[in-house]
């Protein structure tokens, strides 16, 4: 007993030397990078290195991976924006929200065409979220977290409270509105896809910059710098920093800063242009660094990087491509979901690390929230958090599988071919191998990605049990979440789940 009371009066008087105010609980800065390939960077995730390393300039990328730990197998939610999007902010697959495709900033999908597609896209959620959803930072403003947003936000549809990031527990917002893309990345243009005020693509609330030479990246990266330094003058109080750019979403456009380094290169106009925004958005993760280490926050600080789906590769030029992935944005392939993910944690990251265990975007809800030392959520989320990997472990105990669930059709009609993947589809990953299930024509395509990880030898065929057992799982899965499959044109009635021989 003696011992205890000693240990509890040496535990008091420590407590007694620390600095009135002292902060124990980390800064979080997630670094949201638009339509973002795997390989789009000098930074290494593939198996081999590919051209795309040589050709971008990224030393910003490998200067934050130094810091932290990569991750080689990490992945988005959904091949496009708002799936993925809603579900780092709320822990939640999009098959269980139903937001299963981006948020149309024009108001509800148009009705589908008999000539187009075969089948009717579900009733699903085409609202978004909205300020009665539980949000992640929703509850670290209650923990007395300072909250910002800044940049594209594509959270809910216009006209209603999601898509407004401050109704979502953002106290401030710059740039984030209902749309998925700006009108311009240039100053002169005012960000503006007409050069004038008040266009629906205009991007918002950095009217100072309208007019002059400034690019959209540029903009927003001053402006998260700005609230850094403002912080630091309340350095008692931490903060949660959603730096969510618009680039390098189309409109590609050039980042004249930094044209000399790919102009005259012998590529098309639209790669050039393209790592030149990609240069811009490493440099704005070097400044936000910067401004961290200048306002003594940087070793406070997490700083998570990552992209809400792949690349772009055959649309808008194409401007870049995702091998050795097959398939990129929008499509059912590894391009379109295997995703660049960099963490720092100071003092639980083991600097310059690797993880090759698959994570998905669910899973930074659950591992920020612990990180910040926030109880879990009490609503139903399936994120699992990964702390134990950024502490070293080899393996992460996740109850279910990884699935993917996009029952919509992507791109135009011509670019619906079996090759290039966009029909409606629902996918799982079990160990390396990946399922995929077509609800257009019924098909199944199944991977080995340790042997085959630009998806070409499909073993359906070959290895039938197994195929049969992932189509069980990948039901069983979607059923539990909730999903919602296409709907029979002539009866409106959903379609069958995923099975072999339909």
């Amino acid at each position: 007993m003696r011992q205890l009371g000693l240990l509890a009066l040496t535990l008091l008087c420590c407590c007694a030397l620390l600095p009135q105010g002292e902060r124990r609980q980390p800064n979080v800065v997630i670094f949201l990078v638009d339509d973002w390939g795997w390989t789009d960077a000098s930074l290494v995730l593939s198996p081999e290195r590919t051209a795309n390393h040589d050709w971008f300039q990224t030393p910003n990328i490998e200067r934050l991976a130094a810091q932290g730990m990569r991750f080689t197998q990490a992945y988005s939610a959904s091949p496009v924006c708002s799936p993925t999007r809603t579900s780092l902010l709320t822990g939640k697959n999009p098959a269980r929200t139903h937001i299963t495709t981006w948020i149309n900033a024009r108001g509800p999908e148009a009705k589908t065409k008999p000539a187009d597609e075969r089948l009717l896209v579900p009733y699903w959620n085409e609202l978004g979220l909205t300020e009665d959803d539980e949000t992640l930072p929703k509850l670290l403003a209650a923990e007395g977290y300072a909250t910002w947003h800044l940049g594209k936000a594509h959270f809910g549809l216009k006209g209603h409270s999601g898509a407004d990031p401050t109704k979502l527990g953002f106290e401030v917002n710059v740039g984030g509105k209902h749309i998925g893309g700006p009108g311009s990345y240039q100053g002169e243009a005012r960000y503006s896809r007409n050069k004038k005020d008040g266009h629906e693509y205009q991007v918002p609330h950095l009217e100072e910059f309208y007019g002059t030479d400034t690019h959209l990246t540029d903009a927003l990266t001053e402006r998260a710098c700005a609230l850094i330094r403002e912080a630091e003058e309340s350095d008692d109080q931490p903060f949660f920093m959603h730096l969510s750019h618009y680039a390098v979403h189309t409109p590609i456009q050039r980042h004249e800063r930094f044209m000399e380094d790919y102009e005259g290169s012998g590529r098309k106009k639209a790669e050039e242009e393209y790592a030149s925004m990609v240069e811009g958005v490493d440099a704005s993760l070097g400044a936000v660094l910067d401004a961290l280490e200048e306002a003594g926050e940087l070793e406070d600080t997490i700083v998570v990087l990552f992209s809400d789906n792949g690349a772009h590769n055959f649309l808008a030029g194409p401007p870049t491509t995702n091998a050795p992935l097959r398939g990129g944005k929008g499509t059912w392939y590894e391009g379109g979901v295997r995703v660049p993910l960099v963490m720092t944690w100071p003092g639980v990251a083991e600097p310059d690390s690797v993880c090759e265990v698959p994570v998905i975007s669910d899973d930074l809800f659950p591992t920020l929230l612990k990180a910040c030392g926030v109880g879990p959520s009490e609503e139903e989320i399936d994120g699992v958090d990964f702390t134990s990997l950024l502490k070293g472990a080899g393996e992460l105990e996740r109850p279910y599988d990884l699935v993917w669930h996009y029952p919509h059709y992507w791109a135009w009609p011509a670019a619906r071919t079996a090759e290039t993947g966009v029909n409606p589809y629902s996918s799982i990953r079990v160990g390396d191998h990946r399922l995929i299930y077509s609800y257009d024509d019924e098909h199944i395509e199944l991977y080995d990605l340790s042997k085959d990880l630009g998806e070409r030898s499909d073993l359906s065929k070959e290895r039938p049990k197994l195929a049969e057992e992932l189509c069980a799982r990948l039901t069983a899965r979607l059923k539990e979440l909730g999903a919602q499959t296409p709907r029979a044109r002539e009866t409106g009635e959903p379609v069958a789940w995923p099975g072999v021989g339909r």
